[in-house]
């Protein structure tokens, strides 16, 4: 629908604008209106707010992308929004609708306008309007909305993203004056920052990066003295990061942005504004007597050689992870090392006792993984093989591009583990090029678990020498691996190579999500496709 120019009379006794024109109508859920004797309606779900504009300067008479070049609608419309008084004002929305796989397609903003009869009409209008908003989706009034932005992370947007749609946006929504941006100066940053912030002055912390940044924030959160609190306040996160996983890579989107179905930088923003959350698991890890925490993926062998090798090729933008796959195929590396998994319906009989519990670092305590403790040898699933391929995933999606783990769910409190022993270079491609499938995962080399905890003890790959070989199974027990061919990856973050226990914690975080998500539709898709398939 085009825009409208619309008059009313204000009505203050009821949530109704009326004229002899149109009626504009609150229900629950959306807003309503009949024009020419034909019915519409906005979810207010998909209502950005709205605002006073300049009267002898109307917004853009278009809708369109967000993304339109070479200028930003949203920019523009931003523009002509004014604090003087105005007998004019706009609707913002985005128009969402999915496509025949259930995926969100690319949003349209529209600009609704709006002529009173007075300034005060207006000013009551916008006021209603945004209580609306804000009524459907309850915040904590006079709190911020905090940005933590990585300037020079993945392939360097995030400062453009925030000018061009937070910013915008949060005007539109009558936010302005309540969003505050930190910018990361180093590595670990956001960690010491999520660590020291005052919870209390915050409505939600969302991130401009790549997973990289949430990943910093979760262990800051998660390391507090009084992480049961810190946890409790809604995280968001708009992608602005590399592309995990060759071949498909184009634009700047994380792997939460896919899981939650909000690629585009204004949809993200659009669910952070409206602050509905979920429950997210996240995950410890155990390493060289420390803990940690993450969100998305651990990652050796083949995968991960990728993503961290592409590094090296950065200044070619997205090609560098084609390049990097192309390398690594020429030269497959087969990598060996210990796996123990602890299933899921195994996990109550091996808790470590209490009394043997460590409680010498912050946040969650882990029930089956420890500092110091050797307990995963006692579990039943015992596997000391070869490794061409390995995984442990936390959300179906681990890029844009690659569904890793089509029946993951974030809330479901286990980790889905998968490893190769013999993929071999043409699954290894399949893999690369069939990857948003989740094809790899019936392949008759991958083996699956379902699990509450794992640990893992990498050695060397087939193409170390025999003495590096060697030197890798006698050192990697005790953390002395230090060969920079050799790679661990924990959400897109190299970790040290050496022994890692790994333990899911259920529905820890509070993750910002929008309304429209169907998380489900992945399984239900792969199912469809793969019926004969069983985890």
């Amino acid at each position: 629908m085009s825009d409208l120019l619309l008059n009313f009379h204000f009505d203050s006794n009821d949530l109704t604008l009326s004229s002899g024109k149109t009626t504009l109508k609150f229900s629950e859920k959306q807003l309503h209106w009949c024009l020419n004797a034909k019915d519409y309606s906005i979810k207010f779900d998909h209502i950005i707010g709205a605002a006073p504009v300049v009267p002898d300067t109307k917004p853009i008479k278009r809708s369109g992308s967000c993304c339109n070049k070479p200028e930003n609608i949203l920019e523009l419309a931003a523009e002509n929004i004014t604090s003087q008084l105005s007998n004019y004002w706009v609707l913002y929305a985005l128009t969402i609708t999915k496509n025949k796989d259930g995926d969100v397609d690319q949003p349209v903003f529209r600009q609704i306008l709006f002529s009173t009869d007075n300034n005060e009409d207006t000013t009551n209008a916008v006021h209603l309007i945004r209580s609306a908003c804000r009524y459907t989706h309850p915040s904590n009034e006079g709190k911020k909305l905090l940005f933590i932005i990585n300037p020079f992370g993945g392939v360097n947007l995030a400062m453009s993203i925030y000018e061009k749609y937070v910013l915008p946006m949060a005007k539109m929504a009558g936010l302005f004056s309540m969003i505050e941006i930190i910018e990361t100066q180093q590595s670990l940053h956001a960690v010491e920052l999520a660590q020291k912030l005052d919870i209390s002055k915050y409505r939600s912390i969302c991130t401009i990066s790549g997973d990289g940044v949430f990943h910093e924030v979760i262990n800051g959160l998660l390391s507090r003295d009084d992480w049961r609190e810190a946890v409790k306040i809604p995280l968001g996160t708009i992608g602005a990061g590399k592309n995990f996983i060759p071949i498909h890579s184009s634009g700047s989107a994380n792997a939460i942005g896919k899981n939650l179905d909000t690629i585009a930088p204004e949809l993200s923003m659009l669910s952070i504004l409206n602050c509905n959350t979920r429950k997210m698991d996240a995950f410890a890890i155990v390493q060289n007597n420390s803990v940690t925490y993450s969100h998305l993926s651990v990652s050796w062998a083949f995968i991960a050689d990728i993503d961290i090798e592409s590094e090296t090729y950065r200044q070619l933008g997205s090609l560098r992870f084609t390049l990097a796959a192309i390398i690594r195929l020429a030269r497959l590396r087969t990598y060996s090392g210990k796996l123990s998994v602890l299933l899921s319906e195994e996990a109550a009989n091996y808790e470590i006792p209490e009394a043997a519990q460590c409680n010498t670092y912050k946040g969650p305590k882990t029930k089956y993984v420890m500092p110091g403790s050797t307990a995963y040898q006692s579990w039943p699933t015992q596997i000391d093989s070869n490794f061409q391929f390995f995984m442990a995933c936390n959300m179906p999606w681990i890029s844009k591009d690659f569904i890793c783990s089509p029946t993951t769910k974030i809330d479901d409190g286990e980790l889905v583990v998968m490893y190769s022993d013999s993929m071999g270079r043409s699954g290894s491609l399949a893999c690369v090029l069939d990857s948003e499938r989740g094809a790899h995962m019936t392949m008759k080399s991958m083996k699956h678990y379902r699990v509450k905890a794992f640990s893992l003890v990498p050695y060397g790959h087939d193409k170390l020498s025999k003495r590096a070989r060697n030197d890798t199974e006698s050192n990697s027990s005790v953390g002395l691996l230090t060969d920079a061919n050799l790679i661990l990856d924990v959400s897109g973050e190299r970790i040290p190579y050496s022994p890692i226990q790994v333990e899911v914690i259920p529905s820890v975080l509070n993750l910002i999500v929008p309304e429209w998500l169907d998380a489900e539709r992945w399984a239900s898709k792969f199912h469809a496709e793969f019926p004969t398939f069983v985890e």
